[in-house]
């Protein structure tokens, strides 16, 4: 142990054994630890530098001289001695005595050390270069040569150690004579692997003896090596690197505190002769230099010394092109340890050597590899090294070093590769480390690798950056939907090996849709980064032309990309996945978005316009999409400069829509963007640019094989081209409004889109070109009517087809004349009532807006047409049956005949009312069901006039018809029912006494004007109050009309009154039918009956009438049928709650 610290200190003490950079390296001027190269290194100038007498002096002396007089070293060292003792003793003598020979003999004493010094001098003169080459043999030179170092290694004076080391300084040998002389130093040990070697040596136990000459071998040879470093001439200096990686191997295997010492030196050494070999070999260095790059990479495995690795560092940095295949193979490990130590270290030495090596492997292997599969998988690996360091990387180091990595791989190229790898890593690493931070702001913020990497995109060209977001999209287009799909195909031998850059056998299916999200979300914040924008505002000159072609090339691809991954969230809306999958749609369109924001809008025409003519169906239908965007109503991104450069693609696009190869979804988007632009070029350009593309869109209507959805969407074409052209498009109404007319009533069993676009072709039609319908006017009338039919009333308020058939059934009586239009409505009647009876509905409430639209002038010169209409429109019940349908025509109808007798005078009222009664009471007996039509207008005419109807007279006529209707109409006269007998009959007879009912309740309404007087109270009474014995009808219908119908009528009626005496008769009338014993529901019905008029009018009704009212109560109460005792009691609870004191003052008398 203490040879090996002697030997550790003896080479400690010939200076310091670290090497800086190649002179390639710029160092900085902050180094740490400024150190002299090996090939610089010199010995300490103990001894003067030999001049050119020096020289001369050697220039005769022989071989066996030299070697004598370093031979006799210990002889100087001696006679020095005796000198220094000479001097002291005449120092004694000179102090002791001041006499003049004391001072003659000081001056002979300076002049004898004088003699002394000069000798002295003249003897350290030990070889000179021009001697050393004057020797012929080579073998005599290497003798020399290692007889030298033998005695530097050897002498224990550091004096004359040095003055021998400046001798070697002067020697210039062959390389093959240097192996030789290492080679006898039987350092190097002949095994097959490094484990061997350690097993042997243990085996071999060494003597002291042994042991301390090895150690001096291991001193000769450092020695050697610093003596090549500074030679100025060295023969084939690429023989030696053989024998020195043999001596490095040895290194290995010793356990010995020199081993780091030894190994420096030598690694010093190596680099030293491949700097040396390079210059003089060129190209043909690969050829004689033979260099074990494993056991390099061995060095930097089995050291912990950093001055070790950047040694080995700078080797492997500088044979990368000289033995790049062997240099490849040991890539990995190279990196490897580049990442787990020299990254971790802050210091600018190291991150030179990191700096130098990235220089010089990186790009062996791109040019290794160029071509080949394997490539961005070596380089993905590679750059795998670098952010697996990256959060013990200094910060202020970082941008640094992954620019340097990014332009070494080639930054047009291979940029995507450092964003899918920063993607990655933040799947793997950061969401875990981010979700610790739970603060709003943390998870709000950019995560920090990401903001790096647009940090990172910021420092290279907009064209560079466009290229890394095209290449990132297309690799994640690529990916298949789940990560069990890739790891099956990679299985299966059908995936190509190495082809991908991450491995993602470590990803779990969460991570790979991450991954998925995480890069596309980074291209979209790269996309709409300030630093990018500012730098496409900037300007791009010069790479126009190829920054558009990028451009385009992204848009196709995240179009693309788009597509799939709306099918994948179809597939997965079911599933716990349709979140992520939704949220990754979301950032794919806003990639797009990105993209499309930062093109102005000559840039976006010319992108378009090259997509438009890709051969991919889809990508030519996003562009259209995209075109589309842009040329929305609310969007503002064209201006009135562009529209010149939009008006060629009028023309494109119309051979698209008319191009019967194309996809049908390109024809229909092609189709929705001529919509657009005819509504952006309208107001600029002439009528001629609009009309080939109305010819085309009738064309497309008009050819019965063209697909629905292209239909569809000319339709809408024809609504807009309408609006533009006005009375120019009038030659294509022939062919195209009974296409029109036809598809109206085929819709409503297609799409509510087809529906909708035939609806508002042909709004647009009636609101610009009506006066040219008159042909199709009837055709068109039942048309609309069928489509409202055939939607639900509900959804057609509410959806926009709703919406456009409001405006449809408006437009038409408004916009045509109606002395043309009524003949058509009465026609178009006929039809409907034959085919389609739900259609009225809509017919008749066109009819009831002409009627409110129109001039009153206008109404009275058409009544005959109007009552012709309506009289026919009346017996639709009578000729139809009453089914859901015709009620709810009747309905309509009535509502239009009442606004129609708004419009006329008292004088025509009181005719056409006079008219439909006789209409109605001279066929009852034929046609009964016509006094349920006229009683339900009579009603609905009552409510919409109110106290206009009594006043007009109008009631005066039909008052006692309806008291007559009613006594014919009930259980007591029940053969002489105008129905008759049966299920049948009664359910008419219910449905008519309800409208009969209904319309004396509007009259007792609103009798402000004493109509009910005494007479007509009489009249009334009884056919009214008999229908509480009205049975017949059935008992679900009965209860209905008591309660709804018949209660109702009773109390206006007795409000209409006013007469106490009147309030009596008819109280006695109502209780009388408490005695019906034969029919319980007949007295359930009168309770109910007076309790409404008690809960109505209370003490005033109660109070008179308690004497009648009592005795009836009380034979109630004798009844044995619960449900009349519960409703009696009921009924008696509550007159005593509303007279109390009076009540009880009555019972006990």
């Amino acid at each position: 142990m203490r040879q090996e610290e002697e030997f550790s200190g003896w080479f400690a003490s010939r200076g310091s054994l670290r090497t800086p950079p190649p002179p390639s390296v710029a160092l900085p001027p902050d180094f740490m630890e400024p150190v002299t190269p090996v090939a610089q290194l010199q010995a300490p100038r103990l001894v003067a530098e030999d001049s050119e007498d020096s020289d001369s002096s050697f220039s005769s002396s022989s071989t066996s001289d030299v070697i004598s007089s370093s031979s006799s070293s210990s002889l100087e060292d001696s006679s020095g001695r005796e000198m220094r003792k000479k001097r002291k003793k005449a120092k004694r003598k000179k102090s002791s005595s001041n006499s003049g020979p004391s001072r003659k003999k000081a001056k002979v004493t300076r002049k004898k050390n004088k003699k002394m010094k000069c000798s002295r001098k003249k003897r350290a003169k030990v070889m000179t270069q021009k001697f050393f080459a004057s020797i012929e043999k080579e073998n005599c030179q290497a003798a020399l040569w290692s007889h030298l170092i033998g005695c530097v290694v050897e002498s224990e004076d550091a004096v004359v150690a040095s003055r021998l080391r400046s001798g070697l300084r002067k020697t210039s040998l062959d390389a093959q004579s240097i192996v030789k002389e290492i080679e006898n130093l039987n350092l190097a040990t002949k095994v097959t692997s490094m484990r061997n070697a350690q097993a042997k040596r243990i085996k071999q136990k060494k003597t002291q003896k042994e042991y301390s000459i090895e150690l001096q071998n291991w001193k000769k040879l450092g020695l050697m090596l610093e003596t090549i470093g500074v030679m100025s001439s060295l023969g084939r200096p690429w023989l030696l690197t053989n024998v020195l990686c043999q001596c490095l191997q040895q290194t290995l295997t010793l356990d010995s505190v020199i081993t780091e010492s030894v190994q420096q030196q030598i690694l010093s050494a190596l680099l030293h002769l491949l700097q040396k070999s390079k210059e003089e070999l060129g190209r043909e260095t690969s050829k004689n230099v033979k260099l074990n790059v494993e056991l390099i990479v061995q060095c930097i495995r089995s050291s912990v010394s950093p001055d070790t690795h950047r040694r080995a560092m700078l080797i492997l940095s500088l044979v990368a092109d000289i033995f790049p295949d062997v240099v490849l193979h040991n890539m990995m490990s190279i990196f490897t340890f580049m990442g787990t130590s020299l990254l971790r270290r802050d210091d600018s030495y190291s991150f030179q050597v990191i700096h130098q090596t990235i220089k010089n492997i990186v790009p062996v292997l791109i040019k290794c590899e160029s071509g080949s599969e394997e490539l961005l998988f070596k380089l993905a690996n590679v750059c795998q090294v670098f952010f697996d360091a990256f959060p013990d990387l200094p910060e202020h180091r970082r941008l640094p070093l992954f620019i340097q990595l990014a332009n070494t791989i080639e930054v047009k190229n291979n940029l995507w590769i450092l964003l899918a790898l920063m993607a990655d890593s933040h799947v793997m690493k950061g969401i875990v480390s981010e979700a610790s931070d739970n603060t709003e702001e943390a998870r709000r913020s950019v995560p920090h690798i990401i903001e790096f990497a647009l940090t990172l995109c910021s420092e290279f060209s907009v064209l560079d950056q466009v290229n890394a977001c095209y290449k990132l999209m297309e690799y994640v287009s690529r990916l298949p939907e789940d990560i069990e799909s890739l790891l099956q195909k990679k299985k299966m031998g059908k995936g190509k090996k190495h082809i991908d850059i991450i491995s993602w056998e470590a990803h779990s299916t969460k991570q790979y849709i991450n991954f998925k999200y995480t890069s596309t979300a980074l291209l979209s914040l790269l996309l709409s980064s300030e630093k990018f924008v500012g730098k496409v505002m900037e300007g791009t000159e010069g790479m126009e032309e190829e920054l558009r072609d990028t451009y385009q090339l992204l848009l196709e691809k995240t179009m693309s990309y788009l597509r799939t991954v709306n099918e994948s969230c179809e597939r997965n809306k079911d599933k716990p996945s349709s979140k992520v999958w939704l949220s990754l749609q979301r950032k794919i369109v806003d990639v797009l978005d990105g993209i499309i924001s930062v093109l102005p809008p000559n840039m976006l025409l010319q992108v378009i316009d090259g997509l438009l003519k890709s051969p991919i169906a889809l990508v030519r239908c996003r562009a259209t999409e995209l075109l589309c965007s842009k040329l929305q109503p609310s969007s503002t991104f064209f201006s009135k400069e562009d529209l010149l450069d939009l008006l060629p693609f009028v023309d494109g696009l119309r051979k698209v829509a008319t191009d019967t190869q194309e996809p049908i979804e390109n024809r229909q988007v092609a189709i929705y963007a001529l919509q657009l632009l005819i509504k952006h070029l309208t107001p600029h350009v002439k009528i001629g640019a609009i009309t080939p593309v109305m010819s085309a869109a009738v064309q497309l209507v008009c050819c019965e094989s063209t697909p629905m959805k292209v239909v569809t969407q000319a339709l809408l074409v024809i609504a807009e081209a309408v609006g533009t052209l006005k009375a120019h498009a009038v030659s294509h109404l022939g062919c195209l409004m009974p296409v029109i007319t036809r598809l109206l009533v085929k819709s409503d069993t297609d799409s509510d889109h087809l529906a909708l676009a035939a609806a508002t072709a042909t709004h647009k039609i009636i609101e610009n070109m009506a006066q040219f319908l008159s042909p199709h006017l009837e055709t068109l009338i039942c048309s609309v009517c069928h489509l409202c039919a055939s939607k639900d009333e509900a959804f057609a308020q509410e959806s926009r087809l709703g919406l456009r058939l409001a405006s449809m059934r408006n437009s038409l009586p408004q916009r045509i004349e109606p002395r043309l239009i009524l003949p058509k409505f009465a026609a178009a009647y006929k039809t409907l009532s034959d085919e389609d009876i739900p259609a009225l509905q809509p017919l008749m409430i066109m009819v009831e807006t002409l009627i409110t639209k129109a001039e009153s002038k206008v109404v009275v010169a058409q009544k005959p047409a109007f009552v012709d209409l309506f009289t026919l429109a009346l017996d639709l019940r009578t000729l139809k049956g009453d089914h859901e349908s015709i009620v709810a025509v009747e309905a309509v109808v009535c509502s239009a005949l009442a606004k129609l007798l708004l419009r006329l005078n008292e004088y025509d009222n009181i005719a056409v009312f006079a008219n439909l009664q006789s209409w109605a009471s001279d066929v009852m007996d034929i046609k009964p069901s016509r006094l349920i039509t006229f009683y339900r207008f009579t009603g609905h005419l009552a409510e919409t006039l109110k106290v206009l109807f009594i006043k007009a007279k109008l009631a005066d006529n039909m008052f006692s018809q309806a008291a007559s209707v009613l006594e014919r109409n009930n259980s007591v006269d029940s053969m002489n029912s105008i129905f008759g007998v049966g299920d049948e009959a009664a359910q008419k007879t219910a449905v008519l006494v309800k409208y009969v009912l209904d319309t004396l309740k509007m009259i007792f309404l609103h009798d402000s004007v004493k109509f009910t007087n005494q007479e007509r109270f009489q009249i009334m009474l009884h056919p009214l109050i008999n229908q509480l014995e009205n049975t017949k009808i059935g008992k679900e219908l009965y209860k209905d009309m008591i309660t709804y119908h018949f209660i109702p009528c009773v109390l206006q009626f007795t409000n209409a009154v006013g007469d106490d005496s009147l309030w009596k008769e008819l109280n006695r009338a109502i209780l009388l039918k408490l005695r019906n014993d034969d029919e319980p529901i007949v007295i359930l019905a009168a309770l109910e009956t007076f309790e409404a008029l008690i809960d109505a009018y209370g003490e005033d009704y109660l109070q008179p009438l308690l004497a009648d009212i009592m005795p009836y109560i009380t034979e109630v109460f004798e009844t044995v049928d619960p449900e009349i005792e519960a409703a009696t009691k009921e009924v008696y609870t509550k007159m005593e709650a509303i007279l109390g004191d009076s009540f009880r003052s009555y019972l006990d008398r």
